[in-house]
């Protein structure tokens, strides 16, 4: 491609982007843009397992960790992400080997964790189609689960896990969130700021293989 040619998408992008943006702005406040991205329910009824969808491993483990003190559900279910390069080096550890750590450091007993440490998901679809085989595969096989992941997901990891959802399971939605990433101060801190807007692209990206593909 040329340089002209790319210069020239770059700047249509730029202005898709914009007017996206001036729209948001004319449809909704701006304290109340996270709010079309937000599928949930602050206070779970029981189920049977509670599952943690990998990212961010602080918010999405303690808001899994609440949820089982309080009696939600008896067992905590989670399978691991991809490793990159820092993880191979032991810069860092993978996501689901930190969720392990953070439950096991704090409270939850071995028994109520569930770890499938087998997978290597890159996507919410993927980690929906491994957890709908593992659950199928329990006995007794899980009737209710309740996803925990961060607020500005919960709206699209409900839509991947509803559309792939078998048919004798119920799922129901939990929004972890920390001091620096709520829905009413999104666009005060930056890493909240750009997860919203990442969040937007993300489901453009998803709606847009719908219709295309």
């Amino acid at each position: 491609m040329k340089k002209t040619t790319r210069g020239r998408w770059v700047f249509f992008l730029l202005g898709v982007f914009g007017v996206a943006i001036v729209g948001l702005h004319q449809w909704a406040p701006i304290d109340q843009w996270p709010g079309r991205l937000i599928t949930r329910d602050d206070s779970p009824t029981k189920a049977d397992v509670i599952v943690v969808l990998m990212g961010s491993v602080v918010s999405r483990a303690e808001k899994a960790r609440e949820l089982y003190l309080k009696g939600v559900a008896p067992k905590i279910l989670w399978v691991k992400n991809e490793s990159g390069r820092e993880v191979e080096l032991h810069y860092r550890l993978n996501d689901g080997d930190a969720v392990l750590a953070y439950l096991s450091s704090y409270g939850v007993p071995p028994s109520s964790l569930v770890y499938f440490d087998d997978s290597a998901v890159t996507s919410t679809h993927e980690e929906a189609e491994r957890i709908f085989s593992l659950l199928g595969a329990m006995e007794p096989r899980p009737e209710k689960i309740v996803i925990v992941t961060d607020w500005y997901h919960t709206s699209r990891s409900y839509f991947v896990f509803s559309r792939q959802k078998p048919s004798w399971l119920e799922i129901e939605m939990a929004a972890a969130t920390s001091p620096t990433s709520r829905p009413e101060v999104w666009y005060r801190y930056e890493g909240a700021f750009l997860a919203t807007f990442t969040e937007y692209l993300k489901w453009t990206y998803y709606l847009l293989n719908e219709v295309l593909f």
